[in-house]
């Protein structure tokens, strides 16, 4: 029996329920959540013999927030620093403008500073809630770097998507209800001489050392990947990723792990948009004959409207102007709860996004590429 409305509602139903004719359900809360809802019991001590992500990583933090991102923040350099410019009556240097990964797929320029004492502009006030997560983003700034980017707990959907990938810092709602980035590897500076340890807890690499024949870093970030990609794993668990950290399961073969490394690491590539190389292999994302920008009538190159024709997979972001061959799993693809490709296209409302239309058409292929490797994710790991 479930009650919900307002107070008084509830006390009503209260008040009415039959002690001896009512169905109860007996709970029998546990450590460490004491949760007051059923739970299948034999499911959760499968799923907590994997490791969280709190186990798995050293150093994690949330993404960055800057308090105002209508001031501190811009779709380029230029316009940022005009921006800024024009309301504190001196030029910023541009060292401070650093890439951030706003959304999924979606960059920006911030005004970064590592911390507000160090803000050398009298006449530029830093918000009170300006938080640039300096200890943990300087293994990302100017370095050769992979994070992951994840939740804590999954909100108000009823499927897990909340799991990205970045080579920059990243803002706290790149995944809505609050990101974290772990980066794949921690810099150290010791007399001028820069090294680079993996960000993994020493329990647990000398677990896949032992066990998967001791495997690079880049291999155990792209089997983690893959996991959080499988929809057989989303579904499967989606009661206990409501809770807390991921779990990544490791009771699997060396085959097995080696597989779903391979596939996590094409997923990875695909989510970066790494250069392709110049004789691409078939099957690549970059090689998809898909998200044509193409015109029905006059060219209008300002987004406008989105509009997606499910008869026709042609998205429109205005009365003439789409791209071609948009499947319906590509339009409703989300990460985070973010419906990807609206996502972009509305937050551009307005601009003219000719600059813009391969890098949205790369999306799309990214996207179609990530269905079909989901599928063979679910192919390999077996849950």
């Amino acid at each position: 029996m479930s009650i919900y409305g307002k107070r008084d509602s509830k006390f009503k139903q209260i008040s009415e329920i039959d002690l001896e004719t009512s169905h109860f359900t007996k709970l029998e809360p546990s450590t460490p959540f004491y949760l007051f809802v059923p739970q299948d019991n034999e499911l959760r001590a499968e799923y907590d013999n994997g490791w969280s992500l709190r186990d798995i990583f050293m150093e994690r933090v949330a993404g960055i927030t800057t308090a105002d991102d209508n001031f501190l923040l811009d779709f380029t350099s230029e316009n940022l620093v005009k921006k800024i410019n024009n309301k504190i009556g001196e030029r910023i240097d541009n060292n401070f403008i650093k890439i951030v990964n706003y959304r999924p797929f979606d960059f920006r320029k911030v005004f970064y500073i590592q911390k507000k004492s160090d803000n050398p502009y009298k006449n530029l006030t830093i918000p009170l809630g300006y938080r640039p997560r300096a200890d943990i983003m300087r293994h990302i700034i100017d370095k050769q770097n992979t994070s992951l980017v994840f939740v804590r707990n999954q909100q108000g959907t009823s499927y897990y998507d909340n799991v990205f990938i970045s080579k920059n810092i990243i803002d706290l709602h790149l995944l809505p209800i609050g990101s974290y980035l772990a980066p794949l590897y921690l810099y150290t500076d010791e007399l001028g001489i820069e090294s680079k340890t993996p960000n993994f807890k020493p329990e647990f690499l000398h677990m896949v050392k032992e066990k998967f024949n001791n495997p690079s870093p880049e291999e155990v970030l792209a089997y983690i990947y893959a996991v959080l990609h499988s929809k057989n794993y989303r579904t499967k668990y989606l009661e206990f990723l409501k809770i807390d950290f991921p779990r990544i399961p490791f009771d699997i073969s060396i085959d097995e792990f080696t597989r779903l490394a391979s596939l996590g690491q094409e997923l990875i590539d695909a989510h970066l948009m790494q250069t392709p190389p110049s004789s691409p292999l078939r099957g690549g994302w970059w090689g998809l004959s898909i998200g044509n920008p193409e015109f029905d009538g006059e060219q209008n190159f300002v987004m406008e409207k989105v509009f997606y024709s499910d008869a026709t997979q042609r998205l429109y972001f205005n009365k003439t102007c789409y791209f071609a061959k948009v499947s319906p799993a590509v339009w409703e693809f989300k990460i985070g709860g973010y419906q990807v490709l609206d996502k972009y296209l509305k937050s551009r409302k307005g601009l003219d996004i000719s600059g813009d239309l391969e890098y949205i058409q790369n999306i799309i292929k990214v996207l179609e590429f990530s269905v079909s490797k989901m599928e063979e994710v679910d192919g390999v790991l077996k849950i």
